[in-house]
């Protein structure tokens, strides 16, 4: 905890549970109510259940009066509470709580408070990382844990905030989140995007709709990233760009000189364009979605590209491979972001007849940060392979 001792916060409602994760490799089985933390009725303890690398814990206490105890938070097994099990990706330690489960006093059970503070310095954080900037203003303002907001995603596109909702306590609290959004300079509207299935799982029914906050008939917006002009779609997939790919694309365009380049699954066009931008000799893009590929000419058309050079064709792209194999064309670099096709990447080279090497390995953009305690948040591998 940063600081402070709890403070007696009174009553809490019966119809709350207490919800905690450790990680599995703490070695805990099973985990037992500290009556020094929580006056319950006797001693209660109860089965913890793993799930991924962490072991979630949920139990009803209906039947258990809690009050909250002046006792220093700090320590490995904290245990904290909330409606609707907001502390369902809670972190172990007591200072990363989601916030609707903050024990600092500061900000005890003042929401607004809260949001504001770490929404500051997630802007701090991007501000000294150079972001935005004259040549991007497409990027992540906050990325769940690694923000300590857990279940809240935010990118900036130009004067566009995305929201996406993930969490049962971003739902309850949307009203102060986006009064806290539109509150920063430079943004002008705010598309609120909620994850249903996710949702679903924490017993919220919501309808599945995106709302534009203040209403408007904006379906797409304009936004720089490396100097190159993107078009996004609102209505595109997750947030409508993929920000964590900004290092990635820029890395493409570095060698790509004189190449001929093929951008599977290529979306709207970032790998690309970054492609072509790069100098590169000749550019396909390839992708299923008609949307997408629309985007992507536009987009193309958007940065002045020479059409001679680069180009994107609708196919699907297992189809496509196996034509080009029976036509013995090849290319020399092919850019992949695809479903499980194979398990490892040495079974994929062990079906393809193939060996490899691994020149580079990189993650997601240094605007998505990652809280050590919760590595499920590194979620994006690019890894750059040599085909022998």
């Amino acid at each position: 905890m940063e600081g402070g001792d709890c403070r007696d916060c009174g009553e809490i409602s019966p119809e709350l549970q207490i919800v905690a994760s450790f990680p599995i490799s703490s070695g805990i089985s099973k985990l037992s109510l500290d009556t020094a933390e929580l006056e319950a009725a006797g001693d209660e303890t109860f089965e913890l259940r793993a799930d991924s690398k962490f072991a979630y814990w949920s139990v009803d206490l209906s039947h258990v009066g809690l009050r909250k105890q002046s006792k220093d938070c700090s320590g490995e097994q904290f245990i904290s509470w909330d409606e609707n099990r907001d502390c369902q990706f809670c972190t172990g330690d007591g200072s990363k709580c989601t916030p609707a489960l903050r024990k600092d006093p500061s900000c005890a059970l003042n929401i607004e408070k809260l949001l504001e503070t770490r929404i500051h310095a997630a802007i701090q954080l991007r501000r000294s990382l150079g972001l935005p900037s004259a040549n991007t203003n497409a990027y992540r303002l906050v990325n769940s844990e690694g923000d300590r907001l857990s279940g809240l995603i935010i990118d900036i596109f130009g004067d566009l905030a995305v929201i996406a909702s993930s969490a049962a306590w971003v739902e309850k609290y949307k009203p102060q989140i986006k009064a806290c959004i539109s509150g920063l300079d430079g943004i002008n509207y705010i598309s609120w995007r909620p994850s249903i299935e996710i949702l679903k799982e924490e017993g919220l029914y919501i309808s599945d709709s995106k709302e534009i906050y203040p209403p408007s008939p904006l379906e797409r917006v304009k936004v720089m990233e490396n100097g190159i002009s993107y078009l996004i779609s609102l209505e595109g997939q997750k947030t409508g760009f993929y920000a964590d790919q900004r290092e990635n694309r820029q890395f493409i365009s570095t060698i790509s000189d004189g190449q001929k380049v093929l951008d599977m699954y290529c979306y709207s066009g970032g790998f690309a364009l970054n492609a072509s931008r790069g100098g590169a000799m000749n550019v396909t893009g390839v992708d299923s979605s008609l949307p997408a590929l629309e985007l992507a000419n536009e987009n193309i058309a958007l940065n002045n590209l020479d059409p001679g050079k680069i180009s994107v064709l609708r196919c699907d792209a297992t189809d496509f491979m196996k034509d080009a194999l029976s036509r013995n064309e090849t290319w020399d670099i092919i850019i992949m972001d695809p479903p499980k096709l194979a398990p490892r990447r040495k079974a994929a080279a062990s079906i393809a007849g193939r060996k490899i090497t691994v020149i580079r390995q990189a993650g997601a953009a240094y605007d998505h940060p990652i809280d050590p305690s919760y590595p499920e948040g590194a979620y994006l591998s690019n890894i750059l392979l040599r085909v022998l």
